[in-house]
């Protein structure tokens, strides 16, 4: 009755959004207008009365069917085994062998050693027909499944086909599994649009189950931090691998064990959870591009059109109110319609053109972005549409997380900075200049967001902005085209929480060094077409965690001058051979 009930649900709820779609909530203090909005929409009414009698027509069959449906109990005896259901062959716990104790002894002794171990362990018994081992096993699992954490009693028939499933179901579902459990399970579920041994990044993984409606509301916390807690979970029990981590450990990317993905598969068609699309790489790449057919989705919430070849969004884009997640990455957009801005429910928007000199391309939004006011994630966003700046009503957008700028005019620093302070979540910004040339003048910040922890400046820098040195969340910091003509060091040295640093084209001078207790958490140091650069010195006690160094496409010869300890430490070095030389 499991698929009956499912997809009658379905239907009540697509029924309900056609409605919110047609008709826009109002509120109507006077019956006059009451009764206009209700004529004005009759006709959507009338479809949703007809859908709802529809479905009840559907629940009284299904209740009628449910009333001559036969339970297992009632199913006639069979003279063989092999024609029993499986659902039947269920034992009793009033079933006992004589003489059982001294297996069930050492049955116990296996599950329960003196020696605790951290392996996992398998134990078979094996005996001949009718012999007594399942009443063993049985007797033994319901004396220690309270035992454990998690249990299970799987039946595996003859063939052993339908195993995995069986596993896996067993293990969706855990008997001590709480309601977080029970919801980062059904959210595990959404790895099954991903191709096996496919390993996802965590950003991408978690916007479809927010998208799905999968993570629930937590006070004081957001969508993406209680979808990260589900993702732990999952990695704790060993339902998601995790593919790669970031230097503070966090997860990055992870893929599903190939061990449940046939099962996820098989369940999720099974309840219309999901289809799966199967064709040649030319209709897929087609459908892609049907960006017309796409829009009349009116209840899609998550839209990716990444790395694929379109060249425009038509403005019946508009008609996507649900929308919540419009991924244009890597694509041909230039420009993005006015009726961007109509689309309220969005929270992350991501575009840029194919990379020109190592540099992503932004693209035009139009004046009216800064009524999008859920955003969180807006990247790559040119400063100007037809030389009109947009930059002041980006301070509009407070709940913004990620924020990523290009083409940006020395004048309009001012504004940015202005913006960027009303921003109290901000954790990764992205500043890019109108030029290698122009002058990013971003000195204006008085009160920077303290949860910045990613900052990326492309454009020449008369010195390091003063406020930088207050993000005691920084990660990462990447400076490009800056033309420094002070070290950049003395401004970053103390930060507490650095630990990637990137300088291209970032210094004119001719040495940087690292002194003592300098940089105490880096990790890694890149250092790339400092084009006067010719020495680096990493002083005793500098860096002491630094794991990976590179100098590349420095005009002159770099020589670096580091301690013996410091070169056993490194797990990667790229610099250029015979300039390496130790410090007495």
């Amino acid at each position: 009755m499991q698929k009956p009930n499912m997809l009658l649900a379905f239907e009540i709820k697509d029924a309900i959004e056609d409605f919110m779609y047609e008709v826009p909530e109002h509120v109507h203090h006077h019956r006059f207008t009451r009764f206009l909005h209700n004529v004005a929409h009759f006709r959507p009414l009338d479809q949703l009365s007809s859908r709802i009698e529809d479905v009840k027509t559907k629940v009284k069959n299904v209740k009628d069917l449910d009333a001559f449906r036969i339970c297992p109990s009632e199913v006639a005896s069979s003279s063989t085994a092999a024609e029993v259901p499986l659902e039947t062959n269920s034992f009793s716990r009033d079933d006992h062998l004589v003489g059982i104790e001294k297996r069930q002894g050492e049955l116990l002794k296996h599950l329960f050693p003196k020696e605790e171990s951290s392996r996992d362990v398998v134990i078979s018994v094996f005996g001949d027909a009718g012999s007594g081992k399942t009443t063993l096993i049985r007797e033994v699992y319901e004396m220690v499944k309270g035992d454990f954490e998690c249990n299970a009693w799987v039946f595996v028939p003859r063939s052993c086909e339908g195993l995995v499933e069986k596993l896996c179901e067993a293990l969706e579902l855990p008997i001590d599994s709480g309601k977080d459990r029970r919801r980062s399970l059904s959210s595990y579920l959404q790895q099954k649009s991903f191709p096996e041994d496919y390993s996802v990044t965590c950003g991408r993984l978690i916007r479809l189950w927010i998208a799905e409606g999968f993570i629930e509301e937590k006070r004081g916390k957001t969508p993406e931090q209680v979808a990260y807690e589900y993702l732990d979970e999952l990695v704790q029990m060993s339902l998601a691998h995790v593919s790669r981590w970031d230097f503070e450990e966090r997860i990055r990317s992870c893929r599903v064990s190939n061990l449940a993905r046939r099962f996820i598969l098989s369940k999720s068609e099974k309840d219309n959870f999901f289809t799966v699309l199967r064709g040649t790489r030319t209709s897929l790449d087609a459908l892609q591009h049907s960006a017309e057919k796409v829009v009349d989705l009116t209840l899609l919430r998550y839209l990716s059109l990444r790395n694929t070849k379109i060249k425009s969004v038509p403005n019946s884009i508009k008609k996507l109110q649900n929308l919540m997640t419009f991924d244009l990455r890597q694509t041909l957009v230039s420009e993005l319609p006015k009726t961007i801005n109509e689309l309220h429910k969005l929270i992350y928007l991501f575009l840029y053109s194919q990379y020109i000199n190592h540099a992503a391309v932004g693209a035009e939004v139009c004046p009216g972005i800064g009524c999008l006011t859920l955003l969180q994630k807006l990247s790559l966003i040119k400063a100007n549409y037809k030389n009109r700046s947009i930059v002041k009503e980006l301070g509009n957008l407070i709940e913004l997380r990620k924020l990523g700028i290009t083409e940006l005019k020395e004048e309009d620093g001012k504004y940015l900075c202005a913006s960027i302070e009303k921003m109290e979540h901000l954790s990764s910004l992205y500043v890019k200049s109108a030029s290698k040339e122009e002058n990013l003048d971003l000195n204006h910040v008085i009160k920077p967001p303290q949860l910045i922890n990613s900052l990326f400046l492309e454009g020449r820098l008369q010195k390091i902005p003063e406020w930088i040195s207050l993000l005691n969340s920084l990660f990462k910091i990447k400076l490009r085209w800056s033309k420094l003509e002070d070290s950049p060091l003395k401004f970053l040295w103390a930060l507490p929480s650095l630990k990637e640093l990137h300088l291209y084209d970032a210094y004119t001078g001719k040495r940087l060094e690292f002194s003592a207790e300098w940089f105490l958490e880096l990790r890694m140091l890149e250092i790339e077409q400092c084009s006067s650069l010719n020495e680096v010195v990493i002083q005793k006690r500098a860096m002491p965690k630094l794991q990976k160094l590179a100098i590349r496409n420095c005009d002159n010869p770099t020589m670096v001058y580091i301690t013996m300890n410091m070169l056993s430490q490194l797990e990667e070095t790229h610099v250029p051979q015979g300039l390496i030389y130790f410090l007495d």
